[in-house]
């Protein structure tokens, strides 16, 4: 049993805390996994665009980008609104049909707090998902320092073939 008391003296309803944690943590669970889809994604439309064979380096930016904007508008936003509306009153949608069949008619104040709250809470870790490309560069140049045995002679090497 949880026994929390405040500083008042009343007791923390056990009932209350744990709809509340599980709220928040399927909140946070969903925008960190749009994130970690949109960062998997971000990879994988990088080898395709190389495959694509673009004459210079510019159009393969260019192709890359506007890719990688138009899968990440599409999993962060456009994906979330389509399985939390409701148009059944405009449109019938078969039964058990997950898409357009949620529990939100319109932008209320109950859409702003699930819907919203988890976009919102998604664009906020994809400010800090470029991070990670740093990171992963730091990883790479110490693997790379350490394979030479801590120093920056380019011949040196643990490796048996370059």
């Amino acid at each position: 049993m949880l026994e929390i008391k405040f500083e008042n003296g009343l007791n923390l309803c056990e009932e209350w805390f744990l709809n509340y944690t599980k709220i928040i943590s399927t909140l946070t669970g969903v925008s960190l996994s749009i994130s970690f889809i949109n960062y998997f994604l971000k990879y994988i439309i990088r080898f395709l665009t190389k495959m694509e064979g673009s004459h210079t380096v510019e159009e393969m930016l260019q192709s890359q980008i506007s890719k990688l904007w138009i899968v990440s508008f599409l999993n962060t936003a456009v994906i979330i609104l389509i399985i939390n509306a409701n148009i059944s009153k405009a449109i019938k949608i078969p039964e058990g049909f997950p898409i357009l069949a949620g529990k939100h008619y319109d932008f209320s104040g109950s859409w702003f707090e699930s819907v919203g709250s988890t976009i919102s809470i998604s664009c906020f870790i994809a400010c800090f998902m470029p991070i990670t490309n740093i990171i992963s560069a730091v990883v790479k140049n110490l693997r790379t320092y350490l394979d030479r045995g801590c120093t920056n002679d380019l011949k040196k090497t643990k490796k048996l073939l370059q």
